[in-house]
């Protein structure tokens, strides 16, 4: 459940704040290269993210033409939100992670509570007797 409302919610910000056009990643990008000046890492991270983009742009190219034909959208829009989502989501991964294990936990636990009080508490005790 925490994977797939990441995925969604990575696609619909990318949908609608469209980093490549808007130069969202500009600044991002700026940063990190001050950060490789002063601290010396290389271009490998950058690189990834591009490939990373270009791999899956092209899996995916045509896949969402009937789901924006649905949803009354641009398809190529779509397509490219899905591509810098799944590009965001890659490089957030090592946050990502630990994050959706704690929200995993924290739905099962409210559940878990829910279900006690809302299900076995109010049956009463449902023991069998013991005759001494």
């Amino acid at each position: 459940i925490t994977g797939f409302v990441t995925l969604l919610s990575f696609w619909a910000a990318c949908f609608v704040s469209q980093p490549i056009k808007h130069g969202i990643l500009e600044p991002i990008l700026s940063v990190f290269g001050v950060f490789k000046e002063v601290m010396g890492v290389g271009d490998s991270w950058l690189c990834r993210a591009e490939e990373l983009y270009g791999i899956v742009h092209s899996k995916v190219q045509s896949k969402f033409d009937g789901v924006a034909a649905t949803l009354n959208v641009d398809g190529v829009r779509l397509t490219t939100a899905y591509c810098e989502g799944a590009v965001c989501r890659g490089m957030c991964k090592p946050l990502l992670v630990p994050l959706k294990l704690y929200c995993t936990y924290c739905i099962l636990s409210t559940w878990r509570l829910g279900y006690q009080h809302f299900i076995v508490f109010p049956l009463g005790d449902m023991s069998i007797p013991i005759s001494r």
